[in-house]
């Protein structure tokens, strides 16, 4: 029973995307390609999603989001150098600081995919710097320094930032990190 439902909701689904391709094609809006982009992206269709944002993106140059999808969709794909780019891209589109730091934050985790440490703690801290809120850009900012050995730059960031977080919502491996940061 439960195979038969699953199988329905995945034919529903397809109908679904088919209808919105079709929708797309006709419109030829952005808008549209950028909706069927996000049905592949979820569908872990990577292949179909880029097309599509691409396609988005051919339509309309300044949409930040379409960019940023593009990132995510080469980052699944391993194909860190275009995730860089398309980040750095997305910073010139984007309206908030909180926008322009996810982006550095995605530029950050091309460069860690590449081992290339010291591009990725500068683009994190740069991601930290726009948007104190995040407790995942201190964090990824101390994994990064703890990783380079950089324990003054930690410490730095320890007492410039910390202050955000509420330490009790730490996990056991942030404690260490903390820890090693502040010592």
């Amino acid at each position: 029973r439960s195979d038969y439902i699953a199988n329905a909701m995945k034919n529903a689904k397809q109908e679904k995307l088919k209808e919105n391709l079709e929708y797309a094609q006709e419109s030829n809006n952005s808008d549209s390609y950028l909706s069927v982009a996000d049905s592949y992206y979820n569908m872990k269709q990577y292949d179909k999603a880029l097309e599509a944002y691409k396609k988005a993106l051919e339509l309309n140059k300044n949409n930040y989001r379409i960019y940023i999808k593009l990132a995510l969709c080469y980052e699944k794909a391993k194909k860190y150098d275009d995730e860089i780019n398309l980040a750095k891209y997305a910073i010139k589109k984007a309206n908030t600081n909180e926008q322009k730091a996810f982006a550095n934050a995605l530029i950050a985790d091309g460069y860690l995919h590449k081992q290339e440490y010291e591009d990725a703690m500068f683009y994190m801290y740069s991601a930290l710097a726009m948007d104190q809120k995040q407790k995942i850009y201190f964090i990824g900012y101390l994994e990064i320094c703890n990783v380079l050995n950089k324990k003054a730059k930690a410490k730095e960031a320890y007492d410039a930032f910390s202050r955000n977080y509420d330490a009790s919502s730490y996990t056991d491996e942030e404690k260490e990190l903390i820890e090693w940061a502040k010592s």
